[in-house]
């Protein structure tokens, strides 16, 4: 069982420097306003964080086993990877959200990083994609390794 851990670590150890990027170029498009400017970024910062928030939950699940098994129920992981996802990217809409209110409120001349519903659920979207994404990986290894 140790031996499994510490292999497990490599995907820890992969998410929390690809989270920290995503939140540095996150910062950056928004001040540097890069939602405007380059086309679909929005779109691959949702899929990129959903993903690495993924591997991180799934990694907490392998680092403490016996609670929930991913091996037994293909429905049960997909199911695990997309609530993940939602609960992710409806809170990270709440962020989006609240900043515009807050900026929008209290600094002139900010842009918003919302632009409309069909941003919002297109950011949606690739969240859950972004979760399907991950739950399939975790499948295919999980399998992979019996």
């Amino acid at each position: 069982m140790e031996k499994e851990v510490g292999k497990e670590n490599g995907i820890f150890k992969t998410a929390v420097p690809a989270g920290t990027a995503l939140v540095v170029v996150h910062s950056l498009a928004v001040i540097n306003n890069w939602y405007r400017l380059i086309p679909r970024i929005d779109t691959i910062i949702h899929f990129s964080w959903t993903v690495v928030l993924g591997l991180v939950v799934y990694w907490i699940i392998n680092r403490f086993p016996g609670y929930i098994d991913l091996g037994k129920n293909l429905f049960f992981t997909i199911l695990v990877g997309l609530s993940l996802a939602a609960l992710g990217g409806v809170l990270w809409e709440f962020g989006e959200f609240t900043y515009d209110f807050v900026a929008r409120s209290y600094i002139l001349g900010v842009s918003p990083v919302q632009f409309n519903l069909y941003d919002t659920l297109s950011d949606l979207f690739f969240n859950l994609l972004g979760g399907f994404t991950v739950a399939i990986f975790v499948w295919l290894r999980y399998h992979r390794k019996r």
